[in-house]
């Protein structure tokens, strides 16, 4: 008997877990390609002085924000995901290694209405 599974949007955004590769260099490549080795570089550095990442992160995220809004028609935000990537999800999170930096005791940097779905992880 064959089980019929019914696939949503939502569904298919949950396909896609990236895993980070091992090693300095292989990580410097993944996150450079997928964030830009500037952020990349700030990202390493953050993840050893979270001080100097609650100054730079924000900086970086809000052009980060402005292109996966642009670029991506069923927008899912994984807040609070830290290193929890996907390859259609914006992971949001105080960790440099988030793809953008968002600190949620403060307002979110998104416009109203432009997220579909958001997805809480570990957060309370």
């Amino acid at each position: 008997m064959t089980e019929f599974v019914a696939w949503t949007a939502a569904d298919a955004a949950m396909a896609g877990r990236v895993v980070v590769p091992h090693g300095l260099m292989a990580k410097l490549a993944f996150y450079g390609a997928r964030q830009g080795y500037l952020r990349a570089i700030a990202s390493y550095f953050g993840r050893h002085s979270p001080g100097v990442w609650r100054l730079v992160g924000p900086a970086l995220a809000t052009d980060a924000i402005a292109r996966w809004l642009a670029a991506t028609p069923f927008r899912v935000l994984n807040l609070g995901g830290g290193s929890n990537l996907f390859d259609r999800w914006l992971t949001a999170d105080a960790d440099p290694r988030a793809d953008v930096y968002v600190d949620i005791v403060k307002p979110l940097p998104f416009p109203d209405g432009s997220i579909d779905v958001v997805f809480l992880e570990e957060v309370i």
